[in-house]
């Protein structure tokens, strides 16, 4: 689990937490947080296209109901437009020509109608099958060119985007997005992030590229960029620093009201040191600022809370089975939390340690290629 992945499972987390303290019982809290910390199973869809479960029969109803509307009120039609040349032609009175001219407007609209709903039951019908269809030709991709699914399907590449466009539009294709160019077809959020990251890389350049035309140095611009995002995470890692020293002293406050003999209160010695080395990690890596907002919106403020209740029900006169049972969870609870928090510093640091790998690595390579480094080859030794 990544760091992102730790500081969004608090929302998970800290629901039960919340609910624990707001409805007062704590049964199987710390079993419920453990479950939420766990990695959640990710299942591999068998089409990105296929997301939704389209009715093979849409438009069927409305071709059948245009079909039998067109066969009834054309024929109705032909009848009284028959009928108003016939009384023109022998000069019949007006009313026949009135009665003769009113039928032909209304089954002529009717016959309009049942002719839209027909053609309209039939694209629908038209475009259900073509999704299956298209789910069928793309299989797993999560994304392919659209000139190839084109090709696929036998049909020209402005038709294919124009139903993929109608499908997107009625909600068929929650998931997939064209490029600006629509040339290609992304169906999971996994590509549409990598091509939007793409994306922004080219906005990057063609900014850069425009700055050099107008004469702005490339390294002076750059040097910018990099004073204002570093004075942005600046402030924003000073006003969690000074907000986690205000959570510090008042979990020490906490411990001191919580007898030494308690092992509770090695919990909150030991969640202590963890905290302390996250806040001096955050002062040598201010960037990681944004990282830990909700850390500081929502895991602090709910512990708090959870040790705020274990102190009020240490301190009451009278001990039962409920307020036994209850101190065990919240202090079961707070072995979990301590786990979480240990896994954040710990990616803090991973990013680190990455660094250091690699600059070793590349020591050792430098060395290689200078002939100052022999890598150690393992003996075998026979007995």
């Amino acid at each position: 689990m990544d760091i992102d992945s730790l500081i969004n499972a608090s929302g998970r987390i800290f629901e039960e937490v919340m609910d624990a303290i707001n409805t007062n019982n704590y049964d199987d809290l710390s079993k419920k947080i453990k479950q939420r910390l766990q990695p959640q199973a990710q299942t591999k869809p068998t089409s990105y296209f296929l997301k939704k479960n389209v009715n093979k029969k849409a438009g069927l109803t409305k071709m059948i109901l245009g079909g039998i509307g067109l066969a009834s009120c054309g024929i109705c039609f032909l009848f009284f437009l028959l009928a108003l040349l016939i009384s023109i032609t022998d000069g019949d009175l007006a009313v026949g020509i009135a009665i003769s001219l009113w039928g032909c407007v209304v089954f002529g609209g009717l016959t309009g109608g049942s002719l839209a709903l027909l053609l309209s039951g039939r694209k629908e019908r038209t475009l259900a099958d073509h999704y299956y269809e298209y789910g069928r030709l793309i299989g797993g991709a999560e994304y392919l060119s659209i000139s190839t699914l084109a090709d696929r399907a036998g049909i020209p590449t402005a038709v294919l985007v124009r139903e993929l466009e109608t499908m997107k539009a009625r909600g068929m294709l929650p998931n997939a997005h064209m490029d600006r160019n629509k040339t290609t077809l992304m169906l999971s959020e996994r590509s549409y992030e990598q091509y939007r990251l793409a994306e922004q890389s080219r906005e990057e350049r063609e900014r850069l590229e425009k700055q050099k035309e107008l004469q702005i140095p490339k390294q002076e611009s750059a040097v910018m960029e990099e004073q204002s995002y570093a004075s942005e995470a600046g402030t924003d890692a000073g006003r969690i620093l000074d907000e986690g020293q205000r959570y510090l002293r008042n979990l020490k406050d906490l411990n001191n009201r919580i007898p030494d003999e308690d092992p509770f209160s090695d919990k909150l010695y030991r969640q202590e040191h963890i905290v302390s080395k996250i806040f001096a990690q955050l002062e040598k890596q201010p960037e990681k600022a944004p990282a830990l907002r909700k850390f500081m919106d929502y895991y602090l403020p709910t512990t708090e809370k959870l040790l705020h209740a274990y102190v009020e029900l240490d301190q009451q006169p009278d001990v039962g089975d409920n307020i036994t049972n209850t101190k065990k969870e919240i202090s079961e609870a707070i072995d979990a939390i301590n786990d979480a928090f240990e896994n954040l510093l710990d990616k803090m640091f991973e990013d680190i340690a990455w660094d250091i790998s690699s600059d070793i690595s590349v020591m050792k390579t430098m060395l290689a290629q200078d002939g100052l480094h022999e890598p150690k080859e393992r003996s075998t030794v026979n007995e």
